[in-house]
């Protein structure tokens, strides 16, 4: 069973990032391997803890950028999942990846399970540095849930010569979620916003070529920022809110979120059958006299199959085979980075 895991693992890995070979911001024909780091950073004027005197709220910063020299140890499933939040234990996180994974579809995941331990052990295209890339690269945006629902996605785009960022869904006070609604749209607006300057000021960040990739709840509220960003090339929707219908009730201001114009590239990718709450009406609002979206039905996948989570990761540990049908999503989500 481990030996098979690891030689499923292997062939998918080859398959999802074939596209190395002539990477965005990457011209001097050298490898690229990626590297990953989790910041800290608080942003100020947030009252997340509420018995306490400090008026910030801490959020975490995973990122994976491209490394010409990344000849460090590789980081293994294990590395990432111990390594979720720096102020929690090993154990912690561990058991949060645990059950992450429950969230999609491994109703238990029993730790001693071959499967399991065998992908735990398997090693990740990533190695963990502080150092960053030079000269500059593109940055980014992964969002959707946690950042590691996009681990191998985060990697493969990583490879393209990408700064690529993610955060957690945070919500507004320590221990609550973030409500699905217009208080929490605003709310998470303010963290993206603020995370974006934060990264903007490092300089292997080109703050001036910006991309989205995106994922269910953020969606909304993540176009709606992208939208007031003059640096921003591209927006990718992964079955988010944009095509559900309570995308229109998270939206903080309506009138410039219709009226103003698109001046990036938006794809909606979404499954062909329009169930659980899906409407494209938003998107086809949107798209009236704008050639600027597009919407896709390709790729035959659930809503959480289109996290790399869903997709790969639980269905490893179920000891079953990867839908090519994702892998393809992967190829076609990285040629439309490249078009852009």
């Amino acid at each position: 069973m481990r030996l098979k895991l690891r030689i499923l693992v292997a062939v998918l890995f080859s398959g999802l990032y074939s596209f190395s070979q002539n990477p965005t911001g990457n011209t001097s024909g050298e490898s690229i391997s990626v590297g990953y780091t989790l910041i800290d950073v608080n942003r100020p004027g947030a009252s997340y803890y509420q018995d306490s005197l400090k008026n910030d709220k801490p959020i975490p910063i995973s990122l994976w950028f491209p490394l010409e020299h990344g000849d460090q140890p590789k980081m293994t499933y294990a590395d990432y999942a111990k390594g979720i939040s720096n102020e929690s234990t090993q154990e912690e996180n561990f058991n949060r990846y645990v059950r992450m994974l429950a969230s999609f579809g491994q109703d238990s995941v029993p730790i001693q399970q071959p499967a399991f331990q065998a992908l735990l052990g398997t090693n990740t295209k990533a190695v963990y540095t502080v150092d960053f890339p030079n000269p500059k690269h593109p940055l980014l945006l992964l969002l959707g849930g946690h950042p590691l629902y996009f681990l191998e996605l985060a990697e493969a785009i990583a490879e393209q010569g990408y700064v690529v960022a993610s955060i957690p869904r945070l919500g507004m006070e320590q221990g609550q979620r973030l409500p699905f609604d217009t208080t929490g749209a605003e709310e998470y607006q303010k963290d993206l916003a603020f995370v974006i300057d934060y990264l903007s000021k490092n300089e292997a960040v080109d703050k001036s070529n910006v991309h989205f990739v995106v994922w269910s709840f953020e969606g909304v509220p993540a176009f709606e920022y992208a939208r007031t960003n003059k640096n921003v090339k591209g927006f990718i929707s992964l079955d988010s809110s944009l095509g559900y219908g309570y995308g229109p009730d998270l939206i903080t201001d309506k009138i410039h979120f219709y009226h103003s114009e698109i001046n990036f590239p938006v794809i909606h990718f979404t499954g062909p059958s329009m169930d659980h709450g899906k409407d494209l009406s938003l998107l086809e609002a949107l798209g009236k006299g704008s050639s600027s979206i597009e919407i896709n039905k390709d790729f035959d996948l659930g809503h959480g199959q289109f996290t790399s989570m869903g997709s790969i990761t639980s269905v490893l540990v179920q000891s079953r085979e990867v839908d090519p049908v994702y892998t393809s999503l992967v190829a076609r989500i990285l040629f439309q980075l490249r078009s852009n």
